[in-house]
């Protein structure tokens, strides 16, 4: 009760009036009640389990009302997973240019954000592609990863990912290369994994334009067609027509076939 009033910013005694009051109005038992404790009965739970799409509903309209907002002073918002965002940095230049005299914002997220709903302007999106009306996708590029060592300190352990469904191959690659070696540690987030790789505490997947830029690392074997992964632009209908979402998306264009090779492993 006490975490439902503060979900909704009201008191708990409202929360339990309005619980009664909904029970009457449906004149079924929505709950069990016992001893500091509320179960849900089974009405409770079908009735749950029918309003949830109405709760998601409600939750969109916001951010579909941001989505028509004035963009005349709003940044063009790209969304990449983190390594991805990692290239993007190492280029922001070339697309603050192209988005003049608009700003350019970041997002780096392995959560694919709502751009019907106005989360984000442009998405990199590997594997998966959306399956949302409206949206708009091409593949730009390929992106390759690799095991890599530490050259200086050659490691006997290894760094896995997570034990996260949409990291298999990374955490059978690894099983691959690292022939049984113990895992040190599992490090999700890139940029601390890319650390992790460089101090010498294990051999670990990085995408190959990062590994293969840094002298302090070297590249255990290389990519198979499973380690590349396509990359795909995408976009939704609303934001096609303003010039600067244009002008960035066809800067990231540029920029994946301008560094194909790097993207690829195979420069």
């Amino acid at each position: 009760m006490n975490a439902a009033a503060g979900e909704l910013k009201i008191s708990a005694i409202t929360v339990g009036r309005r619980i009664r009051a909904l029970e009457e109005t449906l004149a079924v038992p929505l709950f069990s009640r016992g001893a500091n404790a509320l179960t849900l009965t089974d009405a409770g739970r079908a009735i749950l389990e029918a309003a949830a799409p109405m709760g998601r509903a409600g939750e969109a309209v916001p951010r579909i009302a941001a989505a028509f907002r004035d963009h005349r002073r709003a940044p063009i918002r790209i969304t990449a997973t983190t390594s991805m965002t990692m290239f993007l940095s190492r280029h922001a230049p070339l697309l603050a240019t192209a988005a003049a005299p608009f700003e350019v914002a970041f997002l780096p997220t392995r959560r694919a954000l709502d751009l019907a709903g106005g989360e984000a302007d442009i998405a990199l999106r590997m594997q998966k592609l959306p399956e949302q009306p409206d949206l708009f996708a091409r593949r730009i590029g390929r992106a390759a990863f690799a095991v890599f060592d530490c050259a200086a300190q050659p490691s006997k352990a290894a760094i896995g990912p997570p034990d996260d469904r949409d990291l298999s191959r990374q955490n059978e690659l690894i099983a691959l290369v690292g022939r049984n070696r113990p895992v040190a540690a599992r490090i999700g987030d890139m940029p601390i994994r890319y650390q992790a790789v460089k101090s010498g505490l294990g051999i670990g997947v990085l995408p190959c334009w990062l590994g293969d830029s840094d002298p302090a690392l070297v590249r255990l074997h290389a990519p198979r067609d499973s380690d590349i992964e396509d990359v795909f632009l995408v976009t939704h209908r609303r934001v096609r027509a303003r010039p600067e979402v244009m002008r960035v998306a066809k800067a990231l264009t540029d920029l994946f076939k301008a560094h194909r090779g790097i993207l690829e492993g195979s420069a």
